[in-house]
This record gives C-alpha cells, sequence and structure tokens, in this order.
C-alpha cells in the first residue's frame, strides 16, 4: 500500500529524555512534515528513557575501546587505530546495540503502515534516535583523540564530516535489509545464522571499499588539484560524497517502507 504524505497536527507528543517537551515548544514553528518525524523520534525517545543505563553502557564501551590505541604506538598510529575503532564500532556494535528503529517495532509495523506520513517521513523519524546517539558516541571518541594526538585540522574535519553521514548509511542499510526481510527481535535457527554470516561478510566489504575509496580519491584529487587548495578540496568533496550516499540510502529505505505490506510482509510468530 502507498502512504499518503504527512497531514494532521501534532497536539500531544510523548515524553521521553525532554524531547517531547522541547517539541510541545516548537511545534508551530517545525514544517508539518518535521513535526511528524519529530514525533517518531520522541516515542524512540521515550523507549530510550527505560533503558537509558544499558544504552550508555553500550556506548561508553566502544568509546574506551576505541580511544584505547592512545596508550600505545606513535602519533600517526593512534590516530588510525582510534578512527579505525570507531569505523568498526559505527558499523558491527552499534546497529545491534540501538535497535530504537523499525527493528524494535516489528509487532507494530502493520500499524505504521497505514498512518498517512509519507514513507520519508517516516524512515527519518525512526533513524533519528540511534543515529544521533551513533553521531554523539562518534563526536565524542573523535574529540578526545584530537585533543591528545593532534592530527591537525584536515584530519579532523575530514572524519568529523565523514563519520556522521557513515552512521546514516549504516542504520538506513539495517533497516532496509530489515524492511526487505523482516524478522522477530529473538528469531532463531538456520536462516538466522545465514543472515548474519552474510551481513557481517557485507559489512566487512562495504567498510574495505569504503577506505579504498577514500585512499583512491585522495590520491585522485593529489594528481588533478594544485597542491595549495588539495586539502581542502578532498575534505569538501569527500565530506559531500558520503552526504550523497547516506541522502540516497535513506531515500532507497523509505521506497522499501513504501512498498511494505503489513498483511504479507510480517514474520510469522
Amino acid at each position: 500500500p502507498r502512504r499518503g504524505r504527512s497531514s494532521g497536527r501534532v497536539r500531544k507528543l510523548p515524553r521521553g529524555l525532554g524531547l517531547g517537551r522541547w517539541l510541545d515548544r516548537w511545534d508551530r514553528r517545525l514544517p508539518q512534515s518535521a513535526r511528524m518525524a519529530m514525533t517518531l523520534a520522541a516515542r524512540q525517545a521515550v523507549t530510550l528513557g527505560r533503558h537509558v543505563g544499558t544504552v550508555a553502557v553500550s556506548l561508553v564501551i566502544p568509546i574506551l575501546l576505541s580511544l584505547s590505541p592512545l596508550l600505545i604506538g606513535t602519533t600517526l598510529e593512534q590516530w588510525l587505530f582510534v578512527i579505525g575503532g570507531v569505523l568498526l564500532s559505527t558499523l558491527l556494535l552499534a546497529p545491534p546495540a540501538l535497535r530504537l528503529d523499525f527493528r524494535r517495532d516489528v509487532r507494530r509495523l502493520s500499524l505504521f503502515s497505514g498512518l498517512p506520513i509519507a514513507p520519508i517521513t517516516t524512515v527519518v523519524g525512526q533513524l533519528i534516535v540511534p543515529v544521533g546517539l551513533t553521531i554523539g558516541f562518534q563526536i565524542v571518541t573523535v574529540g578526545i583523540a584530537a585533543i591528545i594526538v593532534r592530527p591537525g585540522l584536515v584530519q579532523t574535519a575530514l572524519w568529523l564530516g565523514v563519520l556522521p553521514p557513515f552512521a546514516v548509511i549504516v542504520f538506513a542499510a539495517e533497516n532496509a535489509i530489515f524492511l526487505a526481510f523482516p524478522h522477530h527481535e529473538r528469531a532463531e535457527g538456520i536462516a538466522m545464522v545465514i543472515r548474519t554470516k552474510v551481513i557481517f561478510l557485507a559489512k566487512a566489504m562495504s567498510l574495505v571499499g569504503l577506505l579504498g575509496m577514500l585512499v583512491g580519491w585522495a590520491v585522485l584529487s593529489r594528481a588533478a588539484v594544485p597542491a595549495a587548495v588539495v586539502a581542502p578540496f578532498y575534505v569538501l568533496t569527500t565530506i559531500a560524497g558520503v552526504v550523497a550516499i547516506a541522502g540516497a540510502s535513506v531515500v532507497v529505505t523509505a521506497r522499501i517502507w513504501r512498498r511494505f505490506d503489513g498483511t504479507r510482509d510480517l514474520p510469522l510468530g
């Protein structure tokens, strides 16, 4: 079934970690689609408020693991290992730890599919909380490492610009796969084992591909652009490219959600 555009005024919003009160104050200032998306995010924030201790531990552990290379090695090695740790945590640890999106709402997808909300608005609303938490983890970790290691403005700006849209790509892809092949949170069996292994392999290949693209684009930029402007050119174009991919991943997820049929696609049991 095709979902229509967002309609109706949001009067009361769920209260979660103060987000509902904030939205109440800004209700009239936000565009209608933004109000609907933030209402869905506020609903996820209520769930976050109930499990804030578990989520905090889920974020603190990757921060400590990512920062552990600061205790050893040279400055360049420390910085690269920290960035590698943040990338791996974003790709492998954050999605299963922060399931505050479509995956937690598998039993309510049929209800969601009948709401008069545009698919892109629903997807954005469902992803705001987990993506926001992941971006917070990235900024804190990279910020601490940058203060200690001092890798330079170019390196700091590059990764602070690349990592947040990378988080969007990761969560959009996770939810797109889930909406295409939905399953319950505690599902077991050989099918889930194969699915997990295939997704893990795909994640590893995507990370290698991303790093390869960054290195390849750096080489091309150095060869094609004057040395005086190669650094800002590389940073800006790289960030723009990753942001474009992030936007495309959200659009693809919204298309999959648009085609989702709660009467046919929901898992049994």
